[in-house]
């Protein structure tokens, strides 16, 4: 965005973009317990207060683009080269899924077996508790994700 035209609409942006990720860092919240168990937390009402502000900040970006053809048309140029590589990327995933089927598939089956049993492992480790709607936390015990950590390195 060389264009000085956009510039302080641009910089207006990135400095709203700041201030909400400072934002987040100061109200989420992380804590070790003691290397017992970690978790993160944040009160409901900054986190609601996040994404509003976050709905405000993509109208904001949504206006920006808008006004400008020349900022519509350059996304416009990158979403067709995104969604060309993006098919260039799945017909190379379909000839991987060939060779894999044809060539290792008894070894791909373990491999995916494993994988569930050590995600549904993780899956039950973690907590998400909304604490009466006042705070939401995520949390594992460190003991559990030890074993996790075991179960991918066999």
């Amino acid at each position: 965005m060389g264009n000085p035209k956009y510039a302080a609409e641009v910089k207006e942006i990135q400095t709203m973009e700041k201030a909400l990720a400072k934002k987040i860092d100061q109200d989420l919240v992380w804590d070790d317990e003691g290397f017992e168990m970690w978790k993160v937390h944040m009160d409901n009402e900054k986190d609601y207060e996040i994404i509003r502000e976050r709905k405000e900040q993509a109208k904001d970006i949504d206006a920006f683009i808008a006004k400008h053809k020349m900022v519509q048309m350059n996304l416009n140029k990158l979403g067709e080269e995104v969604h060309e590589s993006l098919e260039e990327i799945g017909e190379e995933l379909m000839e991987f899924s060939k060779y894999i089927e044809d060539n290792h598939k008894e070894e791909f089956l373990a491999w995916n077996a494993n994988c569930t049993k050590i995600d549904h492992h993780m899956q039950r480790g973690i907590k998400v508790d909304d604490e009466g709607w006042k705070m939401w936390t995520v949390s594992w015990e460190n003991e559990h994700f030890k074993e996790n950590m075991k179960m991918r390195e066999a």
